[in-house]
């Protein structure tokens, strides 16, 4: 094909897919108050949009209705995807100047026409920053139910039982945005963060864009592109607001800087990656590794101390902040060990399980040892694999494929926002293995997606 034929496919993709996701956003506002699935649906955050933006009004849809369409926007999306990558991977076509204002848009759109009502997370992330600005709470003390029982709403749409399971980087994050938006109320702090989603989605996009670029020059638009309109990006990050796609964003831009020789700044900068989310620390020893391989002898034990050193920081001193050195995971322990139990009111990250007296199942707590087991055999068996590497970046492909198999065998339930994490390395090198990675990485998305769609008995 001539290459204006492939540009023009090019386009078509990318309004395909940004009017198939913003037709998503629409539909969410007609879904049925009966309707649930496995992930969990979040009714009272759509009400609370509804409420805001009137469209209290519309009329809900059938389920049958809600979930063809559902299933027939997430094919159209995937199907717009498709052809962006396809159409730029075969002649390196691409859209120049548009292509970040192209995915600005569609992320500005997303996060403020979507509702959060495929997760309450982001009702969460409002929380806790409340319990900080508002109750000068600690949320490694104290847990969103407590603040559902002063009638906070965020607390009331999202009453987590336990303390938080995420990183003191992101809290203090959304403790500011939440000191600066105080006096506005829960639908601008929800959209806030949302756009702070958005914000991370180009981000990321950028900084993938540089690391293909160190590899394959050629490749760097098709990395932007691939990133920037990767459906579980759009949908996961602006759409529900989950903080994965600003972890990535991070991991992605200090692992662009550590290639062009800014090695500090790299490493702080993966080290808030890591305050966010502790999924970007299994990739620390290997770009380590990469980094020092090139140095004398001498220097390799220096340079490796002061990159642990500048990792370890934003998360050392954060904890500290919150005053939460002794209870940094009681949250992390508890959702997993109330997933692993299978209760049925943990089908979201941000809910940990039914009333704090409710007993948890053993048997759920012995099959984590065999899940353990094998991450930790798969791990050893990547970091050999990069160690006898002299492929250049191979170690981005293990790190998605270690995360492929996190998802798979490691967490308790895999929701679907959890894919931004290896689809943020596999799409930032071309070479065979990683398309291979990166079409595991899209049947595993469509499967979480659709999950979407498959109702669920209460």
């Amino acid at each position: 094909m001539s290459g204006r034929v492939q540009r023009t496919l090019l386009a078509s993709g990318i309004l395909l897919l940004s009017a198939s996701a913003i037709g998503l956003a629409g539909l969410q506002y007609f879904m049925p108050p009966s309707f649930d699935n496995p992930p969990g649906v979040n009714q009272a955050g759509l009400v609370h949009f509804r409420s805001v933006i009137s469209t209290a009004h519309l009329t809900p849809l059938s389920v049958p209705a809600f979930l063809w369409l559902f299933g027939i926007l997430l094919m159209t999306v995937w199907v717009g995807y498709g052809t962006i990558v396809l159409s730029s991977y075969r002649t390196n076509a691409g859209i120049g100047r548009f292509a970040l204002p192209a995915i600005g848009i569609t992320a500005l759109l997303l996060a403020l026409l979507f509702p959060p009502s495929l997760s309450s997370d982001v009702y969460a992330y409002v929380g806790w920053g409340r319990m900080w600005v508002s109750h000068g709470w600690s949320p490694y003390e104290q847990t969103l139910r407590s603040l559902a029982e002063l009638g906070d709403p965020a607390g009331l749409i999202a009453p987590v039982g336990a303390s938080t399971s995420h990183g003191p980087v992101w809290i203090a994050l959304v403790g500011a945005v939440l000191g600066l938006l105080r006096n506005l109320g829960l639908w601008a702090q929800v959209v806030a963060l949302k756009l702070l989603a958005g914000g991370a989605v180009l981000a990321a996009a950028i900084s993938g864009r540089e690391i293909a670029r160190f590899y394959d020059p050629r490749r760097a638009g098709l990395a932007l592109l691939a990133i920037g309109f990767n459906p579980v990006f759009l949908i996961e990050g602006p759409g529900s607001g989950h903080n994965d796609v600003l972890m990535v964003a991070l991991m992605l831009g200090g692992i662009a800087l550590c290639q062009k020789g800014r090695q500090r700044v790299g490493y702080l900068l993966l080290g808030l990656s890591i305050g966010i989310k502790f999924v970007s620390a299994a990739i620390v020893p290997w770009l380590i590794w990469q980094q020092v391989s090139r140095q004398p002898p001498r220097e390799r034990l220096a340079s490796a101390a002061l990159a642990l050193a500048l990792v370890l920081a934003p998360s050392v001193v954060g904890y500290a902040a919150f005053r939460a050195e002794t209870r940094a995971f009681d949250g992390i322990k508890a959702v997993f060990e109330y997933q692993t139990a299978g209760t049925q009111e943990t089908r979201s990250t941000t809910n940990a399980g039914p009333d704090s007296n409710a007993p948890l199942e053993p048997t759920g707590r012995r099959s984590v040892l065999p899940r353990l087991g094998i991450l930790l055999l798969v791990y050893v068996a990547l970091s050999i694999a990069v160690w006898r590497s002299e492929a250049s970046g191979f170690y981005l492909s293990c790190w998605a494929l270690f995360c492929v198999t996190l998802i798979v065998i490691g967490v308790p339930v895999a929701f679907a926002w959890y894919m931004v994490w290896p689809f943020s390395a596999s799409l930032v090198r071309w070479d065979r293995f990683s398309v291979r990675v990166t079409l595991c990485c899209v049947a595993l998305s469509v499967v979480l997606l659709v999950k979407y769609t498959v109702p669920y008995a209460r």
